[in-house]
């Protein structure tokens, strides 16, 4: 398939998660509340759950080449949906992920996440991620982005089109 295919039909996982209504107000607010007052070892927990419940997630945000019309990229999005207290912003959860070190935790997750669901959509596209200045100033950065990204098959290879 053409890389224009994905301009007919987007991938699913480009559609919203459900979670943040009204009625969840009050428990978003808690939750964003518990999220900010946690230290490290509760927040790890939190995280640790979130991802391996699926309440962490990435948002594919469709990159548009603006001479074709084609999709050419996705910004990868953090994206935190709590059952009972609905959305949670990146704006609590990111910086306090930075504050206690455990970015790269949920930068891991997302890109295997991402690199998993993609590589098996037709055309040809890149990922793109948000790194904090946290990470970059790690030497195993770029080892460990190589590893996740060989290890889920993206891209899937030469055929790809």
């Amino acid at each position: 398939m053409a890389s224009g295919d994905l301009k007919e039909q987007p991938p699913r996982s480009i559609a919203k998660r459900p979670g943040g209504e009204q009625s969840r107000r009050g428990l978003s607010d808690r939750m964003h509340n518990g999220i900010e007052a946690a230290t490290k070892p509760v927040l790890r927990k939190l995280l640790k759950h979130a991802i391996a419940n699926g309440h962490v997630w990435p948002a594919f945000q469709p990159i548009v080449n603006i001479r074709t019309g084609a999709i050419s990229s996705f910004e990868i999005l953090a994206r935190w949906s709590d059952p009972q207290a609905g959305d949670i912003s990146p704006d609590i959860f990111i910086p306090r992920l930075e504050q206690h070190g455990l970015i790269a935790v949920l930068s891991e997750a997302l890109l295997e996440q991402a690199c998993r669901s993609a590589a098996d959509w037709p055309g040809q596209f890149t990922l793109a991620f948000n790194i904090s200045p946290f990470q970059l100033i790690s030497e195993d950065l770029p080892c460990n982005l190589v590893e996740v990204i060989e290890k889920n098959l993206f891209p899937a290879g030469e055929g790809r089109a």
